[in-house]
């Protein structure tokens, strides 16, 4: 979750960033990769009811950048996704996916940390695509991650996304950590009906070891968000337990369980609710790749000033067959649930996609593959709505190798 105080966020990515010029022992990895590709989607707007889209060939042009460097005290990393897509029977559309994390040891018991990030989506397609891809070959040098996906009722048009945040995590004992983090997200749509919004995030926690490779503690994240043009407000506040342990050498379990108590003010009548929430995710690690299962279900506030449930279920899974090639797959699936614009409005409440990615190095600086996706809404008792889609890439990367 994002969290509250932009210029705090701010301050830490400035701290952070002075401890690694200061360094002198830091390494850096630099690279560009550009990728050419050319397809098809059978319904790339992913348009609703009579409007419904048509099928369309494409070509693309897209680039990955990953820049790290650390030091004694610092790590820093910025990592950058952009896609530009042609499709013959829609004008260009561009997706945009920009974050910067930094981390810097104060001393040997306080790190201050920061972060911030940008995003342009269009008609959920971010959640298709893997904006970190790891490279052929042990070790395995990143997980398998895709875009984020969209709340249900954003589907139909682009949505802007800029967020920043800012910590401070404090080694009480050898054995425990106090942390907290402070946020803000800024929301824009372009789809009619939906509000613009601002979030502001708060969060303390306090992590205990209890034995080697477990791990317990309590975490609280409250939130508050003001929607543009109108007098609405929501306000979330989520405690909950939470536990990390190894169950096995390979495998990592981890979860939370709370309370969320929320309230919402819209076009003048206040609204309060308390549910229960949860999030669990399960992980198996090894040096040739990585298998993840996560599941959660909480409250989050919507483009319309209204509160949504929201249950989700994800599995991601990257494998390195060789040294030269490589397969990932991500699939989601997320069920919307009490808000009044579900009854109302043509979206169904159930939101799925699945993508997978085939990479083959041909030299240190070549590679070509394919991808395939399919993500749709469906339920409600309306039509289900869906994107299929397939392509093939060559790449090429710029930079460090190795």
């Amino acid at each position: 979750m994002r969290k509250s105080a932009l210029t705090r966020c701010v301050a830490a990515t400035a701290v952070g960033l002075v401890g690694h010029a200061a360094a002198a022992d830091e390494t850096k990895t630099t690279y560009v990769d550009v990728s050419a590709s050319a397809g098809y989607s059978s319904d790339p707007s992913l348009q609703f009811g009579s409007g419904r889209g048509s099928g369309s060939p494409f070509a693309s042009l897209s680039g990955r950048l990953s820049h790290r460097w650390s030091s004694e005290r610092t790590s820093t990393e910025i990592a950058g996704y952009w896609e530009g897509s042609e499709y013959f029977n829609y004008r260009m559309k561009n997706l945009l996916s920009l974050t910067a994390d930094t981390r810097h040891a104060i001393n040997e018991r306080l790190d201050v940390t920061g972060s911030a990030g940008l995003s342009a989506d269009f008609a959920g397609q971010l959640s298709t695509r893997f904006i970190d891809v790891a490279e052929p070959g042990p070790p395995l040098t990143g997980p398998v991650v895709t875009g984020p996906a969209p709340d249900v009722l954003f589907y139909s048009g682009s949505q802007y996304r800029a967020d920043g945040t800012g910590g401070l995590t404090w080694q009480a004992t050898p054995e425990s950590q106090i942390f907290g983090t402070v946020g803000v997200d800024r929301v824009h749509f372009t789809q009619s009906g939906l509000l613009d919004h601002t979030s502001e995030y708060l969060s303390a926690g306090y992590l205990r070891s209890l034995s080697e490779g477990t791990e317990a503690g309590l975490h609280i994240i409250a939130s508050a968000t003001q929607f543009d043009g109108s007098n609405d407000v929501s306000a979330i506040v989520t405690p909950a337990a939470t536990l990390r342990t190894h169950i096995a050498q390979d495998w990592t379990l981890s979860g939370s369980a709370g309370m969320t108590f929320s309230r919402v003010r819209h076009a003048q009548v206040d609204r309060s609710s308390t549910a229960p929430s949860f999030s669990a995710s399960l992980c198996h690690d090894t040096p040739a790749g990585r298998l993840c299962g996560t599941a959660s279900h909480s409250v989050q506030s919507s483009g319309v000033a209204e509160l949504i449930s929201v249950t989700m279920a994800q599995l991601e899974w990257l494998e390195n067959i060789d040294e030269k090639q490589t397969v990932q797959i991500s699939a989601g699936y997320a069920h919307y649930a009490n808000a009044q614009a579900l009854a109302v409005s043509t979206v169904q409440p159930n939101q799925y996609h699945i993508a997978a990615t085939y990479n083959r190095r041909l030299s240190d600086r070549f590679s070509v593959g394919g991808e395939a996706a399919a993500r749709g809404l469906s339920g409600g008792g309306r039509r289900s709505q869906s994107d299929v889609s397939a392509s093939v890439f060559i790449r090429y990367r710029w930079g460090n190798i190795g």
